[in-house]
């Protein structure tokens, strides 16, 4: 059995896979309840951080709309601009594999 994933707001254990919201805080990674992030995020943490989730259906569209917004960029532009898309969105990549293998597939659906 793996160690149990506690939530970064209300300190209880993350029992579900539904349950979990995992959010990039400044290239950290970390574990919330559903209901806990939603607190969380109307705070004034999330005003001066980004505080965004990279499971879930918000997390997904904004990383698709990243890569289909990176893809673009390589395509129709010659600027320096590109490039940054390219390492903001290999920092995204690396945040969801990063979130899946520590924290999503260790709970039961």
């Amino acid at each position: 059995m793996s160690r149990p994933i506690i939530c970064e707001q209300c300190h209880k254990v993350i029992e579900e896979k539904e349950d979990l919201v995992t959010a990039s805080i400044f290239f950290r990674v970390k574990p919330y309840h559903y209901f806990c992030y939603g607190k969380d995020v109307r705070g004034a943490r999330s005003v001066f951080f980004t505080n965004h989730p990279l499971n879930g259906i918000s997390g997904n569209l904004s990383y698709l709309l990243t890569l289909l917004m990176t893809v673009a960029l390589f395509l129709f532009t010659k600027s320096f601009i590109k490039y940054i898309a390219l390492v903001y969105l290999i920092t995204e990549t690396g945040l969801r594999i990063y979130a899946y293998c520590t924290y999503s597939r260790h709970l039961k659906m």
